[in-house]
C-alpha cells in the first residue's frame, strides 16, 4: 500500500463526516470508509487512523463494528487501541501485524528467540560472576544466595539487576527495546518468586497493577509516562501484553525453582515484598533486613 491508500481512506473519512445525513443511516455513511480502511496493511492504517480527528475516529469505530466482519474489525480495533491508549493488545493478530504496532509505539519487535537470548546471555554473565567474585563488585553480595535462599537466586538477582537493567538503562530509549524489556521483567518475577519474596499470585498483582498505572498515566495526558519514569531519559515500555506474558513466563520458572530449592523459606502472606522500583512499588523487606 501507499500514501494514495491512505489518502483514499481520508477522503472516505472526510466526505462522510461533511455528510452527516447520508441516505440509509450512519451505517451506510461510513462504509465505503471502513472498506478503504480494510484494504489497508497495518503498517498504513496506522498512520491513516492517525492523521484523522479523535471525533472521526469515535464515530468511525462505532460504526465500523456493524460493517465489517470480525477478522478485519478486529484488526481496526488493534490499530484504535495503540492510537487512543498506547497500548499492545491481544486480539489473536499475527506476530507480524502485532510488531508493526510497537514499531509504531517507538519500540522494536519483540521476537521469542530474542528474548530468551537476552535471558541466556543474563544467566551466563550471572553465574561467571558469581562464580569468579571480585571484591569491588557489587554482584559479590549476591554470591552465596539472597538471605535464607539458595545460591541459584542470587544467580537470578544478578543476572536481572547488575546485567539487564543496566542494559536498559545504558542508553537514551533503551527501554523500548522489546526483547530487553521482556527479559528484564521475566528475570525479576523469576527471581522474587523463586527466593520467595512475593508468591506467584501476589507478583502476578503487582505486575497487573504496573501495567494499570501506565494505562492511568496514558488516560491523564501524560502519554509518554513520563510522569512514573525512573529516568527521565529512559519512558517506560508502553503496556503490552507480550512484556506481561514474559513476566509471567518468569513466575511460571520461578515458582519451580522454589519448589525444587527453596521451599524451606517463608512465602510472605499479605503485601507482595518488592524491593526494587522497577514496577512502580518499594516496600522495605523487613523480614531479611534488605532495603
Amino acid at each position: 500500500m501507499s500514501e494514495s491508500d491512505r489518502e483514499a481512506f481520508r477522503r472516505d473519512v472526510a466526505e462522510r463526516e461533511a455528510n452527516r445525513f447520508y441516505p440509509g443511516g450512519p451505517v451506510a455513511g461510513w462504509g465505503p470508509a471502513a472498506h478503504s480502511a480494510s484494504r489497508l496493511s497495518m503498517t498504513d492504517l496506522l498512520p491513516a487512523l492517525n492523521s484523522i480527528s479523535q471525533s472521526s475516529r469515535d464515530n468511525f469505530a462505532e460504526q465500523a463494528r456493524h460493517i465489517l466482519d470480525w477478522n478485519a474489525y478486529r484488526r481496526l480495533a488493534f490499530a484504535l487501541t495503540i492510537i487512543g491508549s498506547r497500548e499492545i493488545v491481544d486480539v489473536g493478530l499475527p506476530e507480524d501485524q502485532v510488531n508493526v504496532g510497537r514499531l509504531f509505539l517507538g519500540c522494536t519487535p519483540l521476537q521469542a528467540y530474542g528474548v530468551r537470548q537476552e535471558i541466556d546471555s543474563a544467566l551466563s554473565e550471572a553465574r561467571a560472576a558469581i562464580a569468579e567474585p571480585n571484591e569491588e563488585d557489587g554482584r559479590v553480595v549476591w554470591a552465596s544466595g539472597v538471605g535464607d535462599a539458595p545460591r541459584c537466586c542470587g544467580v537470578h538477582r544478578v543476572a536481572w539487576a547488575f546485567v539487564l537493567v543496566p542494559r536498559r538503562r545504558s542508553r537514551p530509549n533503551a527501554s523500548l527495546t522489546s526483547n530487553l524489556a521482556a527479559a528484564a521483567h521475566y528475570m525479576l518475577a523469576r527471581f522474587h518468586v523463586c527466593s520467595a519474596l512475593t508468591s506467584d499470585w501476589q507478583t502476578r498483582i503487582v505486575i497487573d497493577g504496573y501495567d494499570e498505572r501506565k494505562r492511568r498515566a496514558i488516560a491523564g495526558g501524560d502519554r509518554d509516562m513520563r510522569t512514573i519514569a525512573l529516568d527521565p531519559t529512559n519512558r517506560p515500555f508502553p503496556p503490552d501484553f507480550g512484556i506481561r506474558e514474559w513476566a509471567y513466563r518468569g513466575i511460571t520458572d520461578g515458582e519451580q525453582d522454589r519448589q525444587r530449592c527453596n521451599t524451606s523459606t517463608p512465602v510472605p502472606t499479605v503485601m507482595p515484598v518488592i524491593d526494587d522500583l522497577e514496577w512502580g512499588i518499594f516496600t522495605t523487606n523487613r523480614r531479611r533486613g534488605e532495603g
